[in-house]
């Protein structure tokens, strides 16, 4: 139940946010070689993840995945391919702003 909230959640403010134009922080890297679904697969996974250490986690490994996505198109993920729907402040508890 969770997960389909998130998923949805994610889905809606991403394609919100994609209509109006993001700000450069909020792109996900190497996001020219994902479908729309594993981006909002990818943030979900962001936002699940319970530490700071299991988020940087997965950006390794995206990043890996994406830098071999790139590679055998011969070209580079870096940021000039940044799309709409990733990268994430930090999330905090309450007070924590």
């Amino acid at each position: 139940m969770l997960k389909q909230f998130l998923y949805w959640t994610v889905m809606t403010s991403s394609c919100a946010l994609a209509q109006q134009g993001m700000p450069e922080a909020e792109k996900i890297y190497g996001g020219q070689y994902m479908t729309q679904k594993q981006r909002v697969d990818y943030r979900a996974s962001l936002l699940a993840a319970n530490t700071d250490q299991a988020r940087e986690e997965i950006r390794r490994i995206h990043h890996e995945l994406m830098d071999k996505r790139a590679k055998a198109r011969g070209t580079s993920a870096h940021l000039d391919g940044l799309v709409p729907g990733g990268g994430m402040a930090p999330i905090r508890g309450m007070g924590g702003g």
